[in-house]
């Protein structure tokens, strides 16, 4: 199956790929250390975290790991699954457990960060 934005020369493929429970998903994979899982919200996608120079971290003794979430980039999304937060949480729990990881800190983008810091100021998490 091709994907779209694959088509499209202005937009190359970044990353490698990584298939789970049936579902393809686009990653990058930089440095050596410990682990820095990067997850983007809604409306942007790896080649953001890219562009940002953010994935350069991974030259300071990290190893820097930034996925597209389904249906974003160069992500598949099937049809006929929820794609809640909990299923996408396991699907990319799935991908890490493939490769090797068990334990990683993990980035938010802008718009994940200032969700959490409302629940945060509401007295929701922590």
């Amino acid at each position: 199956m091709r994907l779209a934005l694959a088509e499209r020369a202005d937009d190359p493929v970044v990353g490698r790929f990584i298939t789970v429970d049936g579902t393809r998903l686009h990653y990058i994979d930089r440095g050596a250390g410990t682990p820095v899982v990067l997850l983007h919200g809604n409306g942007s996608t790896i080649g953001d975290f890219v562009a940002s120079g953010i994935t350069a971290c991974a030259r300071g003794g990290h190893r820097v790991i930034a996925f597209d979430r389904p249906g974003f980039g160069y992500s598949e999304r099937p049809r006929g699954i929820a794609w809640t937060p909990v299923v996408q949480a396991d699907l990319i729990a799935g991908a890490l457990e493939r490769m090797g990881i068990e334990q990683a800190v993990v980035g938010l983008d802008r718009e994940n960060v200032l969700f959490l810091g409302l629940l945060r100021n509401r007295g929701v998490g922590g």
